[in-house]
């Protein structure tokens, strides 16, 4: 998501104030994120997790090892108990390696802490999966529409 608002961000000042002339990806992801929403709407990235690393020494990680995740909440409910797993991709042994069950409130931000259980094959190309009862999701990049 960063590279591609980077991409945006370098064409700004050609960009018309009115929005005319944007490309219809870009339109559709303002829409994503600015349609009201009342039930939970998560959106989640891969790229948004990282093992939990030692203040004192970035280069360390804690113990136990976690990862952790940033989940947004776009809806106005809170988004209770659902479940995010970071997978390795199906080449690199299709296992799940860090889970959690998380909470984030209505309209809000979050950081869900997921305890690692197995080895992380790939650096930020993991797979991460979001469900819950009654919780929309988003995974960014690969699933806007």
């Amino acid at each position: 998501m960063l590279e591609y608002a980077d991409q945006l961000c370098k064409n700004f000042d050609k960009i018309p104030t009115d929005g005319s002339g944007l490309e219809k990806d870009v339109i559709e992801l303002y829409q994503t994120f600015t349609k009201p929403r009342t039930q939970p709407f998560i959106v989640a990235c891969g790229r948004w997790a990282e093992p939990d690393r030692s203040w004192a020494n970035p280069g360390k990680l804690t113990k136990p090892k976690t990862m952790r995740v940033l989940m947004i909440n776009l809806g106005e409910k809170v988004a209770s108990n659902f479940n995010v797993r970071l997978r390795n991709p199906k080449d690199k042994g299709d296992n799940v390696f860090a889970q959690g069950t998380v909470n984030v409130p209505g309209k809000s931000v979050a950081i869900s802490v997921l305890p690692v259980t197995a080895k992380w094959q790939v650096w930020k190309t993991w797979d991460i999966e979001v469900d819950g009862d009654g919780c929309e999701v988003l995974i960014f990049p690969k699933d806007i529409t």
